[in-house]
């Protein structure tokens, strides 16, 4: 399926598995059907292209990571924009729900990561620790939040206080990418020195 008129950015699935939303540097977020091919929505609003994506695990909201420093919360079924988060002062790479979908994350360009409350798009926390972009966010759990950065850097918060509570240190590699395995015992990072590094979780 080519929708596009420039690079993708990122993917992701809705919770059922029945679409995939896209978003791009032409600006756009499309959402395509998985079950056959063809568009089901547009997205549009970012001015200066579309980078990360994230569902809420009811999959009624989109957040969408833009690299015109705001995030944007779209109602998936009727494609209307519902908030628009500003605060960043750099390009946003990218968004999380937490499991409980109260709760997004946006990491920026600017080296932090903002906390916002799904429900009103108000600001929870700035979390500030990191000193070069942060490239990846995911959430651990509805309290805590793993980040990973271009300073080499994964950084484990707190959600309810916005605390630092860990650093691990990848040998100056910045941090692409992060996942978390299934059974949450598990952390992945992409880095930039072409390696996936695995961390054991213990968050007793």
């Amino acid at each position: 399926m080519a929708f596009h008129f420039d690079w993708v950015n990122s993917v992701a699935f809705t919770p059922d598995g029945t679409a995939i939303a896209s978003a791009s540097g032409d600006n756009t977020v499309w959402l395509s059907s998985t079950v056959e091919p063809r568009l089901i929505g547009k997205l549009e609003g970012h001015t200066f292209g579309a980078r990360g994506l994230a569902f809420a695990p009811d999959g009624e909201l989109l957040a969408v990571a833009g690299a015109d420093r705001l995030v944007r919360l779209w109602e998936v079924e009727s494609g209307t924009l519902r908030q628009t988060l500003a605060g960043h002062t750099e390009r946003v790479n990218s968004v999380a729900f937490t499991p409980d979908g109260t709760t997004v994350a946006s990491g920026a360009g600017d080296a932090t990561i903002r906390l916002w409350r799904a429900t009103d798009g108000s600001a929870r926390h700035t979390l500030s620790g990191h000193t070069d972009s942060v490239l990846s966010v995911v959430f651990l759990s509805d309290t805590l939040l793993v980040s990973g950065a271009a300073d080499g850097t994964i950084r484990l918060w707190s959600i309810a206080s916005g605390d630092l509570l860990t650093t691990l240190d990848t040998a100056t590699e910045a941090v692409a990418g992060l996942a978390i395995s299934p059974d949450g015992t598990l952390l992945a990072a992409g880095l930039h020195d072409g390696s996936v590094r695995l961390w054991q979780i213990d968050v007793e």
